[in-house]
C-alpha cells in the first residue's frame, strides 16, 4: 500500500505525459461519388476527440471543416484533396487525388458569359467616372473618381436549390476601390446601387484584397461576402448582379470572363413561359418561345377556347380584345404569361374619329376611331404625314389647315375623317415701351430726396440709363427712373441689364405701384417689393457685375423679378439707387423688359 500510494503521489506531482505527434494514418479518409452526379464527391473522415480543428482543401482553391465534406467539380481534371487535422501533438494530413472525368453536366444558367460582345448583357449606369467596355472576348472596367458601373443578366432558379456562382477575374492594384457580386429578386434600377440578396463575391481595398495584382478565380481573391452559393426560397427571375467602382481602378482596370451559374442540386431548368401572335381578321395564330416547358396550357379568354397545343390557331367568334393566358410546365414547375389580343371583324367597318389640342403651333392628337388597326394622318401642310395612332405634330408657320385621318382594319376596309385645325405662333410681348432707352421718352426721372440736391445725377443717352457721381463719392445721394405700364391681373416678370464696377456702400431696388411717384418725397416702395438689384450691406461682395439684374445673385427671394397683379390699372415700374459710391463708371442699365407669364 505504501508502495502504491508513493507511485501514484509521485505521477501526480511530478510527472508529465507528452503528447503524441499525429501521422498521416490519423488522418485518412475516404470518397464516394455521388450516383446521380459523378462529379459531386463525398468525403468522410473518422472522428476522433484529439483533433480540435480539422480542414479539407479540395485542389481547387475551395476548402471546408468537419469529418464529412460534399464536393461538386465543375471541370474534369485530377484535384489532390487534402484532409489535413490539427492536434496538441502537432499536425498531420493525408492526401488522394480525385479524377473527374468530365465537366459538370448542370447547365449554365448564364448566356454569353464568355462575353462575345454584350448580348444578353444590360448595362447599370450608377454613377459617373468608371466606364465599362466589351472586348477581347471580356467585360472590362476602367476609371474610378468614385464612380460606378454593373451589369446584369436576369436568371430563372429553381425554388430551395443552390447554385454557384463562378468567374474569373484579372486585373490590379486598386486603389480605394471595390468588385462586388449580388443574386436578387428585385429589378435592377439605373442610377441606384444594387444590394438585394445580400454581397456574393467582392473585391475591396479596404477589407484587404484588390490591393495587389490578382488574375483567376474569383472565389479565391474574395474577402467580403457570403460566397458564391445561393438559393432562393421560391422559383422565379432572379439578376445576376456585377458592379465595381471607387477612386482608381489602375492602368488596367478589372476584367471578368467566364461567368457561370450552375446548379448544385437539380439540374433541371426552371421553365418560363413565353409566346408571340399575329391576327388576321378574327383569327389569331401564336407562336410559343417557351423555354424549358414540356408540356402547355392556353386560355384564349373568351369563356370557351383552351388548347394543350405548342403552336395553336384559335378563331374568335367576335371581334374585340382578349386576355390569353399560356401556363408552361415542366418537372420542376410551371410559369405563366398573360397577353392582350384584339382581333377585328371584318364585317364590321371602322370609324375614323379624332380631338387635338393645340398649343402654340404645336398640334397632339387623339385617335378616337373604332375597329381599325392601321392609321394615316395628313396634317393638311402639304408635307406632314404619320402612321402613329396618337401623333404630335408641329407646323412651321401658324395657319389653319385641314387635318385628315384614314382609320384602316385587317379586311383593308377604310374611313376617313377631317377637320380644321388652327395654330398659332407664340406672341412675347414686352410690356415696356422704349425699354431699350433709344431715347428719353416714355420715362421720368426723379431725386427722391430733397437734400440731395445737386449730388449725383441720371441721364438717358447713347441708348442706356445712367447713375453717376456730380460731387464727391462720399456724398450720400438717392435717384430714380420710373415708366409707365398697363397691366391686367395675372403674373409678371421683370429684368433688366445692369453694369457697374467698384460700388460700394449703395443699393438698388425695383418697385411698382398704382400711385405715381412724386419728386423730392422720400422713398418709393409702390404697392409691391419686384428686386433687389444690389445692395452692399446683403451681397457687398458683389461689387463689379455686368449681365442679368435678376442674375445678379443679390436677391434671395424665390423667384427674383416676378409679381402678380390682381387688378387692371396703370402702374408705375420704378428703378431707384443711391449711397455713396456709385463707381468710377457709374450704374448702366439697359433692355428693362415686363412679360407676362
Amino acid at each position: 500500500m505504501v508502495g502504491i500510494i508513493l507511485i501514484s503521489t509521485g505521477c501526480a506531482d511530478d510527472d508529465e505525459v507528452a503528447a503524441v505527434p499525429p501521422t498521416s494514418e490519423d488522418a485518412l479518409f475516404t470518397f464516394a461519388f455521388d450516383s446521380e452526379n459523378p462529379n459531386r464527391v463525398i468525403f468522410t473522415a473518422a472522428p476522433n476527440d484529439a483533433n480540435w480543428y480539422t480542414h479539407w482543401d479540395f485542389g481547387d482553391n475551395s476548402s471546408a471543416e468537419g469529418y464529412e465534406a460534399s464536393k461538386i467539380f465543375f471541370d474534369r481534371g485530377d484535384y489532390n484533396v487534402r484532409f489535413k487535422i490539427f492536434t496538441e501533438g502537432g499536425v498531420a494530413e493525408s492526401i488522394q487525388t480525385i479524377v473527374i472525368n468530365d465537366d459538370l453536366k448542370a447547365p449554365n444558367l448564364i448566356e454569353n458569359g464568355e462575353f462575345n460582345g454584350s448580348d444578353p448583357w444590360i448595362v447599370l449606369p450608377i454613377s459617373e467616372g468608371v466606364d465599362i467596355s466589351f472586348d477581347t472576348n471580356e467585360a472590362h472596367w476602367t476609371g474610378g473618381g468614385f464612380g460606378q458601373v454593373g451589369i446584369y443578366q436576369p436568371i430563372q432558379v429553381l425554388a430551395n436549390n443552390e447554385y454557384q456562382i463562378s468567374m474569373d477575374i484579372k486585373g490590379g492594384p486598386l486603389s480605394d476601390s471595390w468588385f462586388e457580386v449580388y443574386v436578387g429578386t428585385e429589378t435592377p434600377v439605373e442610377g441606384q446601387d444594387y444590394t438585394d440578396g445580400g454581397m456574393r463575391l467582392a473585391l475591396n481595398t479596404w477589407e484587404g484584397c484588390g490591393g495587389e495584382p490578382f488574375d483567376g478565380d474569383f472565389a479565391a481573391y474574395s474577402c467580403v461576402g457570403s460566397g458564391g452559393i445561393f438559393e432562393f426560397p421560391t422559383a422565379g427571375t432572379a439578376y445576376l448582379v456585377i458592379r465595381g467602382g471607387g477612386s482608381n481602378y489602375g492602368a488596367e482596370g478589372v476584367t471578368i470572363d467566364n461567368v457561370t451559374v450552375r446548379s448544385l442540386g437539380s439540374f433541371a431548368l426552371a421553365v418560363v413561359a413565353g409566346f408571340d401572335f399575329e391576327t388576321s381578321d378574327l383569327t389569331t395564330n401564336f407562336t410559343n418561345d417557351s423555354a424549358n416547358a414540356t408540356s402547355y396550357s392556353w386560355d384564349f379568354g373568351d369563356g370557351s377556347g383552351t388548347s394543350t397545343d405548342e403552336n395553336p390557331s384559335y378563331t374568335y367568334s367576335e371581334g374585340g380584345s382578349y386576355s390569353v393566358i399560356l401556363t408552361a410546365t415542366n418537372e420542376t414547375g410551371s410559369a405563366e404569361i398573360i397577353k392582350e389580343v384584339t382581333v377585328i371583324d371584318p364585317a364590321v367597318a371602322p370609324v375614323a374619329s379624332f380631338t387635338f389640342d393645340a398649343s402654340n403651333l404645336t398640334a397632339t392628337f387623339t385617335n378616337t376611331s373604332t375597329n381599325a388597326t392601321t392609321y394615316s394622318w395628313d396634317f393638311g401642310d402639304s408635307s406632314g404625314t404619320s402612321t402613329d395612332k396618337d401623333p404630335v405634330y408641329s407646323y412651321a408657320t401658324e395657319g389653319t389647315y385641314t387635318v385628315t385621318l384614314m382609320a384602316t382594319n385587317d379586311a383593308a376596309i377604310s374611313n376617313e375623317a377631317s377637320t380644321e385645325v388652327t395654330v398659332e405662333a407664340a406672341v412675347i410681348t414686352n410690356l415696356i415701351t422704349n425699354g431699350s432707352f433709344e431715347d428719353a421718352s416714355g420715362w421720368t426721372i426723379i431725386n427722391i430726396d430733397a437734400s440731395d440736391n445737386g449730388i449725383g445725377s441720371v441721364t438717358i443717352a447713347d441708348g442706356v440709363a445712367k447713375f453717376a457721381e456730380t460731387e464727391s463719392p462720399s456724398e450720400w445721394k438717392h435717384w430714380a427712373i420710373y415708366t409707365e405700364v398697363t397691366l391686367d391681373p395675372g403674373t409678371y416678370q421683370f429684368d433688366m441689364d445692369m453694369t457697374y464696377a467698384d460700388i460700394n456702400d449703395v443699393w438698388g431696388e425695383v418697385y411698382i405701384g398704382a400711385t405715381q411717384p412724386v419728386e423730392n418725397t422720400g422713398d418709393y416702395n409702390g404697392d409691391q417689393y419686384v428686386l433687389k438689384a444690389f445692395n452692399a450691406w446683403e451681397c457687398g461682395s458683389i461689387k463689379t457685375y455686368s449681365g442679368s439684374a435678376v442674375a445678379g445673385a443679390c436677391d434671395a427671394t424665390d423667384n427674383p423679378g416676378q409679381f402678380e397683379i390682381t387688378t387692371t390699372g396703370t402702374y408705375y415700374l420704378l428703378f431707384r439707387s443711391g449711397g455713396g459710391q456709385w463707381g468710377s463708371d457709374g450704374i448702366v442699365l439697359d433692355n428693362w423688359s415686363l412679360l407676362r407669364q
